[in-house]
């Protein structure tokens, strides 16, 4: 077992106290199961699931069972990929299906599971066209795979993901204490003690052959196709705890005709927004917190509004856009 303890009080009283609770506890002699056989094996991946929603908006999502990579903690191979898939700038996976009027958004995930596997997903939520382009929309994603592995993969983008990884480390919001307490308890033993709170955003080793390696085990013969829509009418299966009716069958071998779109895509352009230094920059008129924005900046279409923040003193900006339009 292991706790972790949110509190104010200093650590001798607060090391009395849990004393005092756990020791009520008594030794059951359990240990934590350990899930030495995946879930997932040949004989129940590459599926296409089409599964009736009550939603308005149709979403496919396509998700990679993947080995589980806690030693690569520090390298981090999917989360550079969750970085290049999720970019959303020119010449980005997303910004190529936005143009094409396929998909409305598209957000990456990966996480572990029972320290056993790993799952890579992409979630995309389709354009009325995009409905129609399935299969299309399937070998882009792959096509922009074997770009990466051919030509994406690069140290600037790695350092990229690191500088602001390591801001949203520093600049932080308060996370829910119950959350991150139990998040906490999962490395302890696992992770090395001076690690335990900035693991999660640390990117030390950029590991070229890992993100590869990666990379080439998105395939056809580990994944999951899900489709969620209105329009699936025709279904032969029931799930009694989500209480949907879907159908499941094996992706077929000429699903995928790699090839078409890969000389369509370019890599993707450094992130201009990414700031090169945190430093304040001193206002000498502005030495009184002022609650009133001051016009910056204004044309025939545009207005600008700024408010100098001299009270909390950090490198950290909220913006709001409002734009209006004839009625």
């Amino acid at each position: 077992m292991t706790v972790v303890v949110y509190a104010k009080e200093d650590l001798n009283s607060l090391e009395s106290l849990i004393r005092q609770q756990l020791v009520q506890i008594p030794d059951q002699n359990v240990t934590n199961p350990v899930y030495s056989i995946p879930p997932f094996n040949q004989n129940n991946m590459r599926k296409f699931i089409k599964a009736a929603s009550i939603n308005e908006i149709d979403e496919l999502n396509l998700i990679w069972v993947l080995g589980f990579y806690q030693d690569n903690s520090f390298s981090k191979p999917l989360n550079y990929i969750w970085y290049i898939m999720n970019f959303g700038g020119p010449n980005s996976l997303f910004s190529f299906l936005r143009q094409k009027e396929y998909i409305f958004d598209l957000n990456v995930k990966n996480s572990n599971y029972f320290e056993n596997f790993s799952l890579f997903e992409i979630r995309l939520k389709l354009a009325p066209l995009g409905f129609q382009k399935i299969q299309e929309i399937v070998n882009i994603i792959f096509d922009y795979i074997d770009f990466i592995i051919l030509n994406g993969i690069s140290k600037v983008t790695f350092e990229e993901a690191q500088k602001l990884s390591m801001l949203n480390f520093h600049y932080s919001k308060k996370k829910m204490d119950f959350q991150y307490m139990t998040s906490l308890s999962k490395k302890i033993g696992k992770i090395p003690e001076k690690y335990l709170l900035i693991e999660e955003n640390l990117w030390e080793n950029f590991d070229e052959k890992l993100i590869r390696d990666n990379l080439k085990n998105l395939k056809l013969d580990n994944l999951f196709i899900i489709l969620n829509s209105k329009k699936i009418e025709k279904t032969d299966k029931f799930d009694p705890f989500y209480s949907t009716n879907y159908t499941s069958d094996i992706i077929p071998e000429d699903f995928l005709q790699k090839g078409q779109f890969i000389k369509e895509f370019l890599l993707v352009s450094p992130n201009p927004f990414v700031p090169k230094s945190t430093k304040i920059l001193t206002n000498p008129e502005l030495k009184e917190f002022s609650k009133i924005p001051k016009k910056i900046y204004s044309s025939d279409q545009t207005d600008v509004f700024y408010r100098f923040d001299n009270r909390f003193k950090i490198p950290f900006c909220f913006a709001r856009v409002r734009v209006f339009l004839e009625w």
